[in-house]
């Protein structure tokens, strides 16, 4: 008996080597063949297959150790280069913040509105033109001029931002502003009333372009400790941080903490309370000044009653801690002073307050001796053709207008958003605060600004 086969070069791959090893194998083509015959080939086939296959291994091991080296020194030169890239765009941000940014007025769709709670409102916005928005800094806000109904001139407010920036589109959550509880018979608040009840979806708005001293630089902050802290619709600014922060994979701990009056006035639960169980580095404290009965202490909110400035204490301990902070001014003048008893520095702590009625703030030893600076001055306002002397309890020229009763337009009355830009016919300003817009010469806003001297204003 004879036996017909072929002897059959193969190849195989060991799980986990990136080697083919070869391998022999019989194939028979004819099944009648001599047994003794047929074992001693087979055995021959399978001892040098036996062999080849050991020597392939060897190899194997020792390739998949360089292998290995070569993969950590990839993995090592991967790293460098993410965090090369991450570097780079931190340092892009700013620049990145000023493409597509237009001047003026720019017409944007609603495109979704959505309730948020029982007295806050998201609008989704996106160009009416199509064309691409510019980003922002999270904290930064919108300024929106509002053609309602009624009135003959435009009625300027901002909004904060209250989302991370994305691409092609903004969201402003806005808090429609009741009447005082011991005064119902007064009107709502104009704008926020406006937007919250009338404006819907396709609706244009006209708005300015992103701007504003408040916001988290996230490349300086990068891996410090943060402190958020926002009290009532001052959660939207915090908001937009907190989101910025998770796109970042939130490399730092971040304490949260904000303040409502009840569940029914707690914008953006369910989010929050998500990103709690997915980044155990944020840690949120709620504050119910008034809970309602259903209202759950240790599931809803976590203490009943304000956020206090005592609240802060166990924050102050690192000095590489930033403090973020939004609310009435009121509040933010308690909290700041907290801080510095604290020995916090000034660098580290970054307020805004909100609201027409938000309390006056207390002024700097700085912005008092800018005041007084101009005692004796007189301002001419020619259009309304008066003439005042300045008052140096005044905190700016604008306030000075107001208490002689002249108007001069104005939207967020903090150096934001422009509206309240004149022309100085004569004499010089200085500023008691920092300015978010830019202006020409010969301009000033008075909403900010001081007089050196007596001065001419063109209102």
């Amino acid at each position: 008996m004879t036996i017909t086969g072929v002897l059959w070069l193969g190849w195989v791959k060991i799980p986990g080597h990136v080697e083919i090893l070869p391998i022999l194998e019989i194939m028979p083509t004819d099944l009648s063949y001599s047994t003794a015959i047929g074992s001693g080939l087979l055995m021959s086939a399978l001892v040098l297959a036996l062999a080849t296959t050991l020597r392939g291994i060897a190899r194997s091991w020792h390739r998949s150790h360089e292998i290995q080296l070569q993969i950590a020194t990839a993995r090592q030169r991967l790293q460098e280069l993410r965090d090369t890239w991450q570097d780079s765009t931190h340092e892009a941000a700013p620049f990145q913040a000023q493409l597509h940014r237009w001047n003026g007025l720019r017409r944007f769709r609603v495109i979704h509105k959505t309730t948020e709670c029982d007295s806050c409102v998201s609008f989704y916005l996106a160009p009416h033109d199509g064309l691409p928005v510019c980003g922002f800094h999270p904290g930064q806000f919108l300024t929106f001029s509002l053609r309602i109904p009624g009135r003959q001139q435009p009625v300027v407010r901002c909004y904060s931002l209250s989302d991370s920036p994305r691409e092609g589109l903004y969201r402003c959550t806005i808090k429609r502003q009741e009447p005082p509880q011991h005064a119902r018979q007064v009107p709502p608040g104009l704008a926020s009333a406006y937007l919250c009840d009338e404006v819907d979806v396709g609706d244009l708005l006209d708005v300015q372009a992103p701007r504003g001293t408040f916001y988290l630089d996230t490349n300086e902050c990068r891996y410090a400790p943060l402190v958020l802290i926002g009290a009532g619709i001052g959660i939207t600014p915090i908001l937009s941080m907190v989101n910025a922060l998770v796109e970042q994979g939130m490399p730092q701990r971040v304490m949260l903490l904000i303040g409502f009056r009840n569940s029914r006035e707690h914008p953006f639960k369910k989010h929050l309370e998500e990103l709690g169980i997915r980044f155990p580095q944020l840690r949120t404290i709620v504050f119910y000044s008034q809970p309602l009965p259903e209202d759950e202490l240790g599931v809803d909110f976590h203490v009943a009653g304000r956020i206090i400035p005592a609240a802060l204490g166990p924050f102050t301990n690192d000095e590489r801690t930033h403090f973020y902070m939004c609310g009435p001014g009121g509040l933010i003048d308690d909290l700041v002073e907290q801080l510095h008893g604290a020995k916090v520095p000034p660098d580290r702590v970054h307020t805004e307050m909100f609201g027409p009625s938000a309390p006056k703030r207390k002024r700097s030893a700085t912005q008092v001796a800018v005041s007084s600076s101009a005692t004796g001055a007189t301002v001419q306002f020619v259009r309304s053709e008066k003439s005042v002397p300045w008052d140096p309890d005044c905190e700016s020229l604008l306030e000075l207008a107001d208490h002689h009763n002249i108007a001069i337009p104005s939207g967020c009355r903090t150096g934001n958003c422009g509206t309240c830009r004149i022309n100085v016919k004569s004499g010089q300003v200085t500023y008691s605060t920092e300015s978010a817009v830019s202006h020409e010469p010969g301009t000033c806003l008075p909403c900010v600004a001081v007089p050196k001297g007596s001065i001419e204003l063109d209102a």
